[in-house]
């Protein structure tokens, strides 16, 4: 155990190896998990993000080591509010109300603190962090299978007489007492057309995406409809 600390607590050219190793492993495992379950920032992204704070740390350590006059914590601070900004990249908004992507950025600042561990020496809490954050995704994402994730869809429709709107508005919400609509510009490009959107909660229908789109086509003033993205 003496060596075991002596090797990865020291600074040598062996210990920042065995770091960088550590982080690519541990960081290339929970990348692995992501892309394997099609999200998109994978082993590659997760790896570069983890080697990339291990290297930030040990920089950090390494000034501090040499004598110069520094905050060890503060190259280790803006890498984990750096990683922020990458996580955007990985969050999407498909329509209204529906986001995705905010998993796969919070493990991308995760797999950096698990580099900043590793960079450090703490290589008992990268390894449990990743084995943690693992099984949790792992976990969630079995379960999310069984739930049915996007609840909703949204579906533009367009009207050819602005007289048509408080009716077929009517009508929408006798069928659909859930539904919320909203006023859009139209999409299809034909002149003097009125468009809606109108956004429906599967769980208060028995329709699936076709027959809601199609019903949609079939109400009086309506003579556009289809699945808004």
């Amino acid at each position: 155990m003496n060596y075991y600390h002596l090797l990865v607590s020291d600074f040598n050219v062996i210990s920042v190896i065995i770091r960088l190793l550590i982080a690519t492993i541990l960081g290339g495992l929970i990348g692995f998990e992501r892309g394997k379950h099609g999200h998109p920032a994978g082993i590659r992204t997760h790896t570069l993000v983890s080697i990339g704070a291990a290297t930030a740390m040990m920089v950090g350590l390494y000034v501090f080591k040499v004598g110069l006059a520094t905050d060890v914590s503060r190259i280790g601070a803006q890498v984990v509010s750096g990683i922020g900004f990458l996580g955007v990249g990985t969050i999407l908004v498909k329509g209204r109300e529906q986001i995705t992507g905010l998993t796969t950025a919070a493990t991308l600042w995760a797999a950096g603190t698990i580099g900043l561990a590793s960079g450090a020496g703490f290589i008992e809490a990268a390894i449990g962090a990743t084995i943690i954050i693992t099984a949790l995704n792992t976990i969630l994402y079995k379960r999310s299978q069984k739930i049915n994730v996007r609840s909703t869809i949204i579906i533009h429709m367009e009207l050819d007489d602005i007289r048509n709107v408080n009716r077929t508005y009517d009508s929408l919400k006798a069928d659909f007492p859930n539904i919320i609509i909203h006023a859009v510009p139209s999409k299809s490009g034909i002149e003097n057309h009125i468009g809606i959107e109108a956004i429906f909660n599967f769980r208060s229908t028995n329709l699936g995406k076709t027959e809601l789109v199609e019903k949609m086509r079939s109400y009086e003033g309506i003579v556009y409809a289809i699945e808004a993205y």
